[in-house]
């Protein structure tokens, strides 16, 4: 028994060392090109949000043709995210940090988010079905929730390109 006891504690020591090393993994690769990809989801993110206030439409400009012309060379399948990926991105295990605007958010440090509130691709439905919605969804970063806002407010809202799948189109 007297020799297998040390055999036995190195068999825990690596197993735990490789447990740490797995939980270690990055789940966000930063691909060196302005983009991040999201191990978990298979997203790829622009490294950054707009840097300044939007309203809806334009936001979804953005998305579409994301400012860094690199990005747009490069792919040219950016569109907003929805509401679900955009809760992707916020982890309460996160110690908020403040953003360019003030608001603290709460996601990995590999972005470059420049504030909370984000703009998704998604509408509440519109009061009557001939209207048209001017409401739009907006997921807030440093809470982790989404709210309905009209889509002429622009103070502290922001767009963040993504590409890949929307449940397989």
């Amino acid at each position: 028994m007297r020799g297998k006891f040390p055999i036995l504690i190195t068999v825990v020591v690596l197993i735990l060392t490789c447990d740490i090393a797995r939980a270690e993994e990055k789940r966000f690769a930063d691909n060196g090109d302005g983009t991040i990809t999201d191990s978990q989801t298979g997203l790829m993110w622009a490294v950054s949000s707009s840097p300044g206030d939007l309203d809806w439409e334009d936001a979804a400009t953005y998305c579409k043709n994301p400012a860094m012309d690199s990005l747009y060379l490069k792919y040219d399948d950016w569109r907003m995210p929805t509401v679900a990926e955009l809760q992707t991105l916020y982890s309460k295990e996160i110690d908020a940090y403040k953003a360019d605007c003030g608001l603290k958010i709460r996601t990995d440090s590999v972005f470059d988010i420049s504030c909370a509130w984000i703009w998704s691709a998604e509408l509440p439905a519109a009061p009557h079905a001939k209207t048209r919605s001017v409401m739009a969804y907006v997921f807030d970063l440093g809470r982790g929730y989404k709210y309905a806002d009209r889509m002429v407010h622009k103070k502290n809202m922001r767009a963040l390109p993504v590409r890949g799948s929307m449940e397989d189109e």
